[in-house]
């Protein structure tokens, strides 16, 4: 908790002085927004270096990848995910008792969140961005778990954390077209901060890559590749990229098939959103299994690998609270997508020692959102 608290600190710090800065809005390639600040070499006063709207793609403008009326820029989120009463059933494909069926409820899942994104290199030709997150998921059961439970007793006794790392570089090559490249690691597993270090190892890869045009201040759109692990394995998927404001109240934000949502402004304090987001990644996790396939073998204790993937439908409000502090309030439903245990993240898909039955469950989360005034 001491290193959180460090952490947080430094958001806000930082936060604090990029607010006092002159800025302009970014938009990254999750489809969240980012305000950079603008150093006296990147002021230009020649407005066609901003216009996206010519005719000429090589007039010596260069396209900017704001979108007008968007949700509110984030440099830090502060916030706490619950999920409420659902169905949780195991069952294990090598035998631990008497049966290798597991039936269970969770009374509880959830944690907490952060998330930042800092400005490296802003500059009219090219742009860096770092971001970071870490969630927390603690899970309480309401059965304690049977003794040969092993994946279950692990589950409620260390929870899961994901830590990432991302960088994520802008590049305009005219006044119309631009690139969006990103790489992201991130480290998932049932660790303590004690094992953080050690379970460098596991980190996972995750790589973006996105040829985008931007005709109109209210309208960005681009098509990639990316190779994520948000369905719990790792998978090469298109992804589409496409922020529009229609109106003065209606929009959308889409970063398909990762996330996507409908837009109603009530007004510039105070917005709506519906839609959902894919969230998931493959956790290193360590507990015991009885060995030479028999119950009563020698009791061994190997890493697995937990494919954990879920649809998060949601509605969420945010508004203005205090200047630049929104607040945030979400809820819908959580759906799981994939829940499995293998021995290996490289199996092949299928070959789960222990595959899981998650019920839907309701969910929501509050956070504090800090953002430029």
């Amino acid at each position: 908790m001491k290193q959180l608290l460090l952490i947080t600190a430094f958001f806000a710090t930082t936060t604090a002085v990029l607010a006092q800065q002159p800025t302009r809005i970014e938009i990254l390639p999750s489809g969240d927004t980012l305000i950079v600040p603008i150093d006296d070499s990147d002021i230009v006063y020649d407005t066609t270096a901003y216009t996206s709207s010519g005719d000429d793609d090589n007039d010596g403008g260069y396209c900017n990848n704001s979108v007008s009326g968007l949700s509110p820029t984030k440099i830090l989120s502060i916030g706490f995910d619950y999920v409420g009463p659902s169905a949780f059933n195991s069952t294990y494909n090598y035998p631990v008792a008497d049966t290798s069926t597991y039936n269970r409820t969770a009374n509880y899942a959830g944690g907490l969140r952060i998330s930042g994104n800092i400005p490296v290199v802003s500059r009219l030709k090219g742009l860096l961005n770092l971001g970071f997150n870490y969630w927390r998921t603690g899970y309480k059961f309401k059965e304690e778990p049977a003794a040969t439970d092993f994946f279950g007793k692990r589950l409620q006794e260390r929870g899961l954390s994901n830590f990432g790392l991302s960088l994520t570089y802008f590049k305009p090559l005219n006044n119309r077209h631009f690139i969006i490249l990103m790489a992201q690691g991130e480290v998932s597993g049932d660790y303590n901060f004690k094992e953080f270090f050690n379970r460098f190892k596991y980190t996972k890869g995750s790589y973006t890559g996105l040829f985008g045009w931007k005709k109109r201040d209210d309208k960005l759109f681009a098509v990639g590749l990316s190779r994520t692990w948000r369905g719990g394995e790792s998978l090469p998927i298109p992804v589409i990229l496409w922020n529009q404001t229609f109106n003065s109240k209606w929009g959308i934000e889409l970063l398909l098939p990762a996330r996507g949502a409908v837009r109603y402004n009530f007004s510039p304090r105070s917005l709506l959103l519906l839609g959902y987001e894919l969230e998931g990644s493959s956790y290193n996790m360590q507990f015991n299994y009885f060995g030479d396939n028999f119950i009563g073998g020698p009791l061994l204790n190997k890493e697995h690998e937990l494919r954990r993937s879920e649809i998060r439908a949601r509605l969420t409000w945010e508004k203005q609270i205090l200047g630049f502090i929104w607040l945030s309030i979400q809820g819908g439903a959580r759906i799981n997508y994939k829940n499995a245990v293998a021995f290996d993240s490289g199996l092949d898909r299928g070959q789960f020692v222990v595959d899981n039955k998650v019920g839907i469950g309701p969910y929501g989360i509050i956070s504090l959102n800090f953002i430029t005034p």
